[in-house]
């Protein structure tokens, strides 16, 4: 039995942001996005670097804009939301697409899935072929067991700093 409020969740941070991008130089690597354009060309970049290391790798266009359009969300902190079909290749454009600031900002990503099929791909398959590829120091952490399943009040006490943590917030957090 599936239930609709439970979410599956992966942590992805930078351990060493100097050291994450393989073959960019050390300028490169310390190139913070300053702004939603710097972001959007920087994943961009990633998904050019990615397709022409991968063997196999067919560049596809949708996909590409879908991470521009997440990297630039990310900084903004916007909201993204992208519906396509199954092997379009959403889970890379969201992941590519927040890797400029997780990389350079030292910034951690979480990503939640609705199964636990998912979850796999994105651990055995996405995230290896990521990290092989582009982000060797990328650390990824996988929430499993009875504390898998996503819980706004514990976000909330987890925030450092958060002091109000009023109904209204947790609503437009969640």
């Amino acid at each position: 039995m599936t239930n609709s409020a439970t979410t599956n969740v992966i942590s992805i941070k930078a351990l060493n942001h100097a050291d994450t991008l393989r073959n960019n130089s050390q300028e490169n690597a310390n190139n913070v996005p300053s702004s939603i354009q710097d972001a959007r060309t920087m994943a961009a970049q990633l998904y050019r670097e990615l397709a022409n290391k991968k063997t196999g790798f067919v560049s596809r266009a949708v996909q590409e804009q879908m991470i521009i359009d997440s990297a630039g969300n990310h900084f903004s902190k916007g909201v993204f939301v992208a519906q396509a079909g199954t092997g379009i290749g959403k889970t890379i454009s969201y992941v590519l697409g927040a890797l400029p600031l997780v990389i350079n900002k030292q910034h951690k990503l979480i990503v939640s899935t609705h199964t636990i099929a998912l979850q796999t791909q994105l651990i055995e398959k996405d995230l290896p072929e990521i990290m092989n590829n582009l982000a060797p120091t990328l650390k990824v952490e996988v929430s499993k067991g009875s504390g898998r399943y996503f819980c706004p009040v514990r976000a909330m006490k987890a925030l450092p700093g958060c002091e109000d943590k009023s109904e209204e917030i947790v609503d437009d957090l969640f």
